[in-house]
């Protein structure tokens, strides 16, 4: 069997992992809105193919996009604003757009905290400066701790377009399944709350100077 050039394999590895990107988009759009609170929308639908319902945020924040942008990418401070966050931290960073990272979630009683890898793609589209950031679980990067179950399915899609200087309009989808232990229709019902808190706190954190005085080489606002 002929062996594919290493420039073929890679271009064929991206290719693969962009379209697991878009799985969560295929689906039909038959999302329930779940939460209407502060501003903050959270829906979330069923799929077919999936056990744990698709999640979707939708909210206006006051910011520029690289204040934003540098707050999602700041991996060590995810404790201050993701929901249920332990121990974050930056594993590998290819470029300023592509890195690796982990996180540790305090899982309720009487269940085992949980931990994902994930890789994080950020790319800007040049004409209309919406900003798009990829997240996707990956495999041989961190091994397994004790007492903890790995998430081995997880995939995530910001889109942040600019509306003025200093306001943005969020969209953000989420797919993740926690493991083993923990039943489906119990995930699904306390779903909501984890992306609520989350943009409640993100909405504080990146009024911090760090973010709101950040400039990003490869970002335009």
């Amino acid at each position: 069997m002929r062996r594919l050039k290493p420039g073929v394999r890679l271009l064929f590895g991206w290719l693969a992992f962009f379209l697991l990107l878009q799985l969560p988009v295929a689906a039909q759009e038959n999302w329930t809105l779940r939460k209407n609170d502060k501003g903050i929308q959270v829906y979330s639908r069923k799929t077919d193919s999936f056990r744990i319902n698709e999640l979707r945020v939708t909210t206006v924040m006051q910011a520029k996009l690289s204040q934003l942008v540098a707050a999602i990418t700041d991996i060590q401070e995810h404790e201050k604003w993701v929901y249920k966050a332990l121990n974050t931290k930056l594993l590998k960073r290819n470029s300023a757009t592509d890195l690796f990272y982990y996180t540790e979630v305090d899982a309720p009683w009487p269940f085992d905290n949980r931990d994902v890898v994930m890789r994080m793609l950020v790319e800007q589209d040049a004409k209309t400066k919406v900003v798009t950031i990829h997240t996707l679980n990956v495999d041989n990067v961190y091994p397994f701790q004790k007492d903890i179950v790995r998430i081995l399915v997880s995939r995530g899609k910001w889109s942040i377009m600019p509306v003025s200087t200093n306001q943005l309009q969020i969209e953000y989808r989420i797919q993740v399944d926690p493991g083993t232990g923990v039943p489906a229709w119990l995930i699904n019902f306390f779903a909501t709350n984890g992306p609520y808190e989350t943009f409640l706190h993100l909405r504080e954190h990146i009024k911090l100077p760090k973010y709101a005085e950040a400039r990003l080489d490869y970002l335009a606002n």
